[in-house]
């Protein structure tokens, strides 16, 4: 476990925060902070994360982030491989001994589930419904379009008046004109 790894997790738990209260907190996952606590780097993508992470975490526990970071940077300097595995517990193992819901935690299906879910209401919803307004604007624009050049009288007739009785039918009569101003 790493000196800057050490003194965050002891100022934790003298602040009486669980890894899942500072996870939310700090907008971080749980293996980030597990990692953090641990020395394990490789859970973030890049150096930069890891700091940025480091510091927000140190801020939230009070503790001043320079002289961690010197010794992250030390730390990081250090070992060549960062990728290597730590001695300590694996971050899974971690994790279960960690919850509190009796081993039913399971961060990577609710978060995929979240992301899912935000994907479908915020991106293909929309997406979606701008298509489907789209298509119905094309389809008005065109039916206008087939009706505009038309002549509205064509489809009228001679004028001839055709009553509804037998009588009236037999007989067609001649609509009157109208009068000219």
């Amino acid at each position: 476990m790493s000196c800057v790894g050490e003194q965050l997790r002891t100022a934790r738990e003298k602040s009486g925060l669980t890894i899942q209260q500072v996870a939310e907190s700090l907008k971080l996952k749980q293996d980030q902070i597990i990692g953090l606590e641990m020395g394990d780097y490789t859970v973030f993508p890049a150096p930069v994360y890891a700091f940025g992470s480091m510091r927000s975490y140190a801020t939230l526990l009070k503790l001043d982030p320079a002289p961690l970071a010197a010794a992250m940077k030390k730390e990081m300097a250090g070992n060549s491989s960062i990728s290597a595995a730590p001695s300590a517990p694996s971050i899974p193992e971690i994790i279960s001994s960690s919850t509190e819901n009796n081993g039913d935690f399971s961060p990577n299906q609710s978060s995929k589930l979240t992301w899912r879910l935000t994907l479908v209401w915020k991106v293909v919803l929309p997406l979606g419904l701008f298509l489907l307004l789209m298509i119905g604007g094309i389809w008005a624009y065109n039916l206008w379009r087939s009706y505009e050049g038309r002549d509205p009288l064509i489809t009228l007739g001679p004028g001839y008046y055709e009553g509804s009785t037998q009588y009236e039918q037999e007989m067609p009569e001649t609509l009157p004109l109208p009068p000219i101003n």
